[in-house]
């Protein structure tokens, strides 16, 4: 079985090698043989303020690249560096550090592009990205969509995450949660277990007393230097792991429910090496632009156990497992497949939504597979009443300078 198509199982996976990783070096934004101040050299000897310093650096340059906004963002971020300069630790450094990238990342998501997004095929020079509605014209929820897709500026492709923004009117902002260290290690052994034997029929995964022995005997506590390693992937990006507070009623039931999404790898920059939206190493054929995973979790408990039911009848592909031959016959795999691997969650109106790209195994319905457009149709489902729906769908137009680059 192709190991990129079935993204949702080394997700999980690859994220238990964080115990044994080395550490990673990274380099501050500026020279740190010239550090002078005590802020400088603060940041200098601790490579997670480095990365912090490295991204907000690059976060700040691209919020720049909105020319109305320009003289605000110059004028803030000059206000931080002077609150930046009165701390005198690394706490007070991480948090300072970790506000303004906040701060930075929802200018950057919130900010109309027209210049880089397009609405229709004719694009012009500098656009990237665009989308073209396929199903659902003329639904208001498809509509709305498609006018934040093509108004959103996407710091990487539009496949790496969409920003739950409310740009766009009717829309909420969803107010994501970081995992901690200790969350993600805790659903680690669950999650990896979930996704290789989702549909094995000797588990019960309503059985609570399985799903804590999987992380009280399987799975060892984590060490300081492996918690701290975790920490700085998941502030690096290679992964992301959070929840929304307040909660969403994905399945708009009127219950709030405990989603968690999980994207990425714990692996030093990714995969071989790269992240979401780089370009792919020669071991993954087919795909010439990373396409890291984005999976939806419910989750119940103290934000500890997974309502393995729930994210199946959710976010689980209506074929259950992936198709495989084994011994001459057509069978179903025993790994979790969700519907697609780049899942996003917004609201409009008052109703929640989920959308993802599809990938090589197929549509909602099992179809299209050797459609050359599969990898960059992004589909809109909702969940009511018990049922996940596909609601509208959009091709992804890239332009002629960014063709290529794009998964085929």
């Amino acid at each position: 079985m192709n190991n990129i198509d079935k993204q949702g199982t080394w997700l999980a996976v690859a994220l238990l090698t964080y115990f044994v990783l080395a550490g990673s070096t990274y380099a501050a934004s500026f020279d740190c043989a010239k550090a002078a101040t005590n802020v400088e050299k603060l940041i200098c000897e601790d490579p997670k303020l480095s990365k912090l310093d490295e991204d907000v650096s690059v976060a700040y340059k691209t919020a720049l690249q909105d020319t109305k906004q320009g003289a605000a963002i110059r004028q803030a971020q000059k206000q931080w560096l002077k609150t930046r300069d009165d701390c005198h630790d690394s706490t007070c450094l991480t948090q300072s550090y970790q506000q303004r990238l906040g701060e930075l990342q929802i200018a950057i998501s919130e900010t109309p592009d027209t210049s880089r997004h397009g609405v229709n095929d004719d694009s012009s020079e500098g656009q990237q990205y665009h989308f073209r509605i396929t199903t659902g014209k003329g639904v208001r929820v498809c509509d709305a969509y498609l006018e934040r897709l093509n108004t959103t500026a996407y710091v990487k492709p539009p496949f790496c995450d969409r920003p739950e923004n409310d740009a766009v009117k009717g829309f909420t902002k969803l107010n994501r949660i970081p995992l901690s260290p200790a969350d993600v290690h805790d659903l680690i052994p669950i999650v990896s277990t979930f996704m290789l034997l989702a549909n094995k029929k000797d588990i019960d995964w309503t059985d609570m007393a399985f799903q804590r022995g999987l992380t009280e005997h399987d799975h060892p506590k984590p060490s300081p230097s492996g918690s701290g390693m975790l920490q700085l992937f998941l502030d690096g990006g290679s992964a992301k792991m959070w929840r929304y507070a307040p909660p969403v009623d994905i399945d708009n039931d009127g219950t709030p429910d405990n989603i968690e999404i999980w994207h990425g790898s714990a692996l030093p920059k990714g995969v071989g090496g790269r992240q979401c939206g780089d370009d792919s190493p020669a071991n993954f054929p087919g795909n010439s632009v990373i396409r890291q995973p984005q999976v939806a979790l419910v989750i119940s408990g103290n934000n500890n156990r997974l309502d393995a039911v729930t994210t199946e009848r959710i976010f689980g592909h209506p074929k259950g497992g992936y198709p495989i031959h084994l011994d001459g016959q057509l069978a179903v795999s025993g790994d979790f497949r969700p519907i697609g691997t780049s899942i996003g969650i917004f609201e409009y109106l008052g109703l929640y939504y989920f959308d993802t790209f599809f990938d090589s195994w197929g549509d909602f319905e099992n179809r299209r597979q050797r459609d050359k457009n599969i990898f960059n149709t992004l589909a809109v489902f909702q969940n009511k009443d018990g049922k996940t729906r596909e609601v509208c769908e959009y091709l992804m137009i890239e332009t002629a300078s960014e063709k290529g680059k794009g998964a085929k």
